[in-house]
């Protein structure tokens, strides 16, 4: 199981204590996780760095690195080359999503799981073209050479370009592009065409996702206000959104946000990967406690890795109780079932049924079990994308 770690590709480690793999080895499996550039390091597009190779994804050209040398060096381990996992969470779903839609990556891994994320689109519609990753490379370098910029210490490159997280990553800061090498056209282009890796996946995200991204909403102020930003954004002011008092309004702007930078392009993905006669397995998260209250992004970490640490999520959160272990353990173990074999179910747990593109999904809640959903908003997001599978470009200057 190879873990790609999120944070915007902005920060985050593999080193994570989230991440500690007791828990799963003891199931059977070796547990990988991995490092790569972030930021300009690992972002930077310029005309200069294209003279030498592809620049704008080195990134994603370490994951693949990283993903390959599992590969051809896990036997060493004890493990089965040809049975790998690659799995992610955020902006590590969203690098699973991109790989899966690379021919770079091609027999690099035999299954997948995105956690939250799947192809890096956003309120500001589909990741950067190469040119766009030219213009804010070249805005950063400001006219300097690239024999110039490499005199610079690693630190003041990393300072040169920090990142205000109430803003959107993909337009404000370094991040991954479709740049002719490592992503020869959109992902959600490719997953259409059918023709990603052919591997099976569990795609998810959780109920309140939007809760770390409320910076990046629509204005709200009013419902006037939220139906005008509607308009603009839709050409409509769709029911789905709906917007008759303040109550609502506010609502329907947290939905919108959640949908728009997780839960539409994660849905999709599965929905697409499914529809190409690929097996998915498609989850709904849920689960809240006084140990973790809100299912918002990132809360399903602990409980994937088994990692309840005895002081909580944050100084003042109270200890993992008994019942948080029993669903810890549950999630756990449908996450390395499917690592073996392709399929989550198996030893007792409840039955996670296939997704169809009709389908159910399985509640990881207080509750598990398989439900309905109502996909009606994400299919009405999706009706945005052209035929080149790229949501609007008016939407990249809308409210940046």
């Amino acid at each position: 199981m190879v873990f790609i770690h999120g944070g915007g590709f902005q920060f985050g480690s593999g080193a994570s204590p989230t991440y500690e793999g007791t828990k799963i080895a003891k199931q059977g499996v070796v547990l990988v996780t991995i490092n790569y550039r972030l930021g300009n390091f690992g972002f930077l597009a310029l005309p200069e760095l294209d003279q030498e190779g592809q620049s704008g994804n080195f990134g994603l050209q370490d994951q693949i690195f990283a993903l390959k040398w599992v590969r051809d060096n896990i036997n060493a381990f004890g493990c089965d080359p040809k049975n790998v996992l690659a799995f992610g969470e955020s902006a590590g779903a969203h690098a699973v999503g991109m790989l899966m839609a690379s021919p770079l990556a091609k027999s690099a891994f035999d299954k997948a799981i995105i956690e939250s994320g799947s192809w890096w689109d956003s309120e500001h519609g589909s990741l950067s073209t190469h040119d766009q990753a030219f213009h804010i490379g070249m805005e950063w370098a400001g006219g300097r050479p690239l024999s110039q910029l490499r005199q610079l210490p690693a630190r003041a490159v990393v300072n040169s370009s920090l990142w205000n997280s109430n803003t959107d990553p993909t337009l404000t800061a370094f991040s991954p592009s479709v740049d002719g090498y490592v992503l020869k056209a959109a992902p959600a282009a490719v997953f259409k065409a059918g023709t990603q890796l052919k591997v099976p996946l569990i795609a998810g995200w959780n109920r309140l996702e939007e809760i770390l991204f409320l910076g990046r909403e629509l204005p709200y102020n009013t419902p006037e206000l939220f139906q005008a930003g509607l308009n603009q954004l839709f050409g409509v002011a769709p029911a789905l959104y709906p917007a008759g008092d303040q109550s609502q309004t506010n609502g329907s702007s947290n939905a919108l946000t959640g949908d728009l930078i997780i839960r539409e392009q994660t849905w999709e993905a599965g929905n697409l990967h499914a529809l190409a006669k690929n097996s998915v397995y498609e989850y709904y998260y849920t689960y809240s406690s006084a140990y973790s209250p809100v299912p918002a992004h990132t809360a399903e970490l602990p409980f994937v890795f088994g990692t309840l640490t005895n002081g909580g999520l944050t100084a003042t959160t109270p200890k993992a109780t008994d019942a948080d272990r029993a669903f810890a353990a549950q999630v756990v173990s449908y996450w390395v079932t499917f690592a073996k074999t392709g399929i989550p179910n198996g030893g007792g747990l409840p039955q996670w049924p296939q997704y169809n593109s009709g389908g159910q999904v399985n509640q990881l809640g207080n509750s598990i079990g398989a439900t309905s959903y109502d996909f009606a908003r994400f299919r009405f997001i999706q009706g945005y994308r052209g035929r080149n599978g790229r949501l609007l470009a008016s939407w990249r200057t809308m409210n940046a």
